[in-house]
């Protein structure tokens, strides 16, 4: 085997991926198995002298025992914490604050649980800002509770970080320890110099530009707006802001090319390039991510170093190997898993494809049309074999595939290049001289505004981004890689016939992908988003989105309002919300600072969001809302509130309150085909068309209500903290399920 880690490390990783999907059952069952298939292969010379399968069976078996280990020896024990009150804990913060949703957010770990020595990270929640600074002690009573429970998505997402338990003081019981700066460890030194950084680049540029700029120099989105976020994800071009190989290359790249001016010693050079590999390491946090890139890189430079030239399959494997054995949750982290399949198409491309492009281009006569069609053809390939494999997953997460990435990045990339040593340049610059006239950030802002304005005019172009739904992905999946395995034959063995399947499975794509799109763009979707005890209801139609109330009292009912809206397709034309209760408008503050609408129904604006409002069309809450795909009205009948959205596909009715009389809407004739509710059901008079019923509750309250209607034989969707409900309705056929 020429490529052992190749088979070992994305064995490891993929594996544990999959099994993490499952029960630890599941992984015992696999663990049996492919030490059954171990044994086999190596009683079968031929199997056993190739090595191939015996590599793959022994890697796979050692992902499910290190999967059980870290489930049963970290997880679980860590689980037992879960639902304790008044626990007095001690526990070392270890990062800076992070606000959202209203509240603040501390990493910490923890010294002492009830006086007995633990060790294991905490999420921290306070309602404000605490004097304290990293590596400084809090130290109460904390209520503790298991995180990512509304969602197996965000539960992956925590489990990836090695963060499975959330705490919040009880009644602000709680003391500050502060530590002397000398006794505070290495990390402390590192945060302060983020810090830093983020100083001098908020010096010259205090606002989105500024947060831009930290965002490609240090990977911290933290100040990012989330609309400018939302933009650079909606044209595939995140991954600039995602620190990872493409910055640790152009950092050793750079460093390389200024030591070579000085006629410095080879292994010298790669000795400094890798001291600054390491740095930026440390500066940007250590993620997954990172490490995978940071491995990568030193690997390379270290061959450098003892003239042996690297593999770049081989080092891929070795860094995916490295991260699954030291935390084998975090083949679970979905930016490590397409920071891996993109590395792996791109090395893959470097391998089989770019050969064949480099004779083609160079048969060129023309060196200036060779020149331009090289530096167009490239970056495009690369980034079209990154997306191949990278898709799958994308799709999964997003729902949808905007065909404008592929020329976002031969513009973004090139702009960013620039951008972050600029960036960086001004950043030691304002750190070493503050008062400094920083001309290297003044480029930086231009350079910032460029990207922000490019993926804000693109984002808005909606014609070329298609949405499906989850049940379609495997077909996307098998249509992805039937096109990367044609393209392998075409490279592979040259042969006319491989190429017209590589152009009938592209094609045959691309055509499965706009089908697909334009059949659920033809239909009503309505998301019952899970916010706890609150209305939250998002209607899509043929582009047209309407947020119905926006409140909730659970922490990640902003969270999973946001991710509905950045799920739809296009942006919010509407939100209808009844009054300035928190239960109807808890959360519309974070979403009007995430997307702001452009017409708002209501009566009486809630504290804080009128200034969000500038340039939205301001409706009473009873005006109607209406187009030629949907009629959106909303009724008051003794103060209790209810909107009625009727359309070719469906009549829904969003009930803010049981009582609502039904017989002023359409004179009595109005019967909804699916009613959200969020106390007990309407009045039976409503039903007479066997409405579905979907009940917006939060988890308690949800459960015994799914009882209670259980033996009243109605069929009723609940939320109940476990999940968004999604109705899809088309020309009066509905069909409901859990996200």
């Amino acid at each position: 085997m020429s490529r052992p880690f190749v088979v070992i490390g994305f064995t490891l990783f993929f594996v544990t991926a999959l099994l993490l999907e499952f029960e630890i059952g599941v992984t015992v069952t696999a663990f049996i198995v492919f030490a059954a298939a171990l044994i086999v292969s190596l009683f079968i010379n031929n199997i056993r002298k190739s090595r191939l399968l015996p590599t793959l069976f022994a890697s796979a078996a050692v992902a499910c025992i290190l999967l059980v280990s870290e489930t049963l020896f970290v997880y679980n024990p860590a689980m037992e914490y879960d639902g304790r009150t008044d626990c007095r804990i001690e526990a070392q913060i270890t990062s800076l604050p992070e606000i959202r949703y209203g509240n603040c957010y501390y990493e910490a770990e923890t010294l002492s649980v009830d006086g007995t020595d633990a060790k294991m990270k905490l999420r921290l929640v306070f309602s404000s800002p605490l004097e304290v600074e990293p590596y400084d002690i809090v130290e109460g009573k904390f209520s503790i509770f298991a995180l990512g429970t509304s969602s197996e998505d965000l539960l992956q997402s925590y489990k990836s970080e090695g963060i499975f338990l959330g705490a919040y003081p009880s009644i602000n019981e709680y003391t500050i320890r502060n530590i002397d700066e000398s006794q505070k460890p290495f990390a402390k030194k590192i945060l302060d110099l983020r810090e830093g950084i983020k100083s001098a680049v908020y010096s010259v540029m205090p606002d989105e530009k500024g947060a831009l700029a930290v965002a490609l120099l240090i990977g911290d989105k933290s100040g990012l707006p989330d609309d400018i976020c939302s933009d650079f994800r909606s044209i595939g071009i995140s991954h600039v802001i995602c620190v990872s190989g493409y910055h640790l290359s152009l950092w050793s790249t750079l460093i390389l090319l200024l030591l070579k001016k000085t006629r410095l010693n080879y292994r010298v050079a790669n000795m400094v390039a890798l001291a600054g590999v390491l740095l930026f390491m440390f500066v940007a946090g250590f993620t997954y991510s990172v490490v995978r890139a940071g491995v990568m890189m030193t690997v390379f430079l270290v061959g450098n170093i003892v003239l042996r030239q690297s593999d770049s399959l081989n080092s891929l494997g070795i860094a995916l190997s490295v991260l699954t054995v030291c935390r084998p949750f975090s083949a679970g982290s979905v930016s490590l898993q397409l920071s891996a399949l993109a590395t792996m198409g791109i090395i893959l491309y470097s391998l089989l494809i770019e050969p064949d492009l480099s004779r083609i281009t160079e048969k060129i006569k023309s060196k200036k049309i060779c020149t331009a069609v090289r530096k167009v053809s490239f970056p495009l390939m690369v980034t079209v074999s990154a997306t191949a494999f990278t898709m799958p997953v994308a799709l999964g997460i997003n729902g949808g595939f905007n065909f404008l990435s592929f020329g976002a990045n031969l513009i973004a990339v090139p702009v960013a290049g620039w951008c972050i040593p600029v960036s960086a340049l001004g950043a030691v610059l304002g750190y070493a001289v503050p008062d400094f006239v920083n001309l290297p950030l003044s480029a930086a802002k231009l350079l910032c505004s460029v990207l922000i304005e490019f993926s804000s005019r693109l984002a808005g172009f909606d014609l070329l981004t298609f949405k499906i739904s989850s049940e379609k992905i495997m077909l996307i999946f098998c249509g992805i890689f039937m096109f990367c395995i044609a393209a392998v034959f075409v490279s592979v063995f040259r042969k006319p016939v491989y190429s017209v399947a590589a152009a009938v499975c592209a094609v045959m794509f691309c055509i499965c992908m706009i089908t697909f799109s334009i059949n659920e763009s033809a239909q009503t979707e309505i998301t019952v988003v899970d916010c706890g005890n609150g209305t939250s209801v998002l209607v899509s139609t043929k582009g047209e989105n309407i947020l119905i109330g926006g409140g909730g009292d659970d922490i990640l009912g902003a969270y999973n309002i946001n991710n509905v809206l950045l799920a739809s397709k296009g942006g919010l034309d509407a939100v209808f919300f009844p009054t300035d209760d928190d239960t109807d408008s808890s959360y519309l503050l974070d979403v009007f600072s995430y997307c702001r609408p452009e017409a708002v129904y209501c009566n009486k604006m809630p504290e804080g969001l009128s200034l969000l409002t500038y340039g939205c069309e301001l409706y009473g809450f009873e005006k109607e809302y209406a187009t030629e795909n949907i009629s959106v009205k909303a009724y008051n009948y003794n103060n209790n509130y209810c909107v009625t959205v009727k359309s070719d596909d469906i009549n829904l009715a969003v009930c803010f309150d049981p009582n609502f009389d039904f017989s002023i809407v359409d004179n009595g004739e109005f019967r909804p085909d699916a009613v959200v509710f969020r106390g007990n059901i309407p009045r039976e008079s409503m039903l007479d068309r066997n409405a579905l019923c979907i009940l917006n509750a939060e988890e308690k309250r949800g459960g015994m209500a799914a009882e209670r209607y259980a033996e009243s034989g109605k069929t009723v969707y609940i939320t109940g903290g476990e999940g968004n409900i999604v109705l899809y309705a088309d020309k009066g056929a509905l069909k409901a399920e859990r996200e």
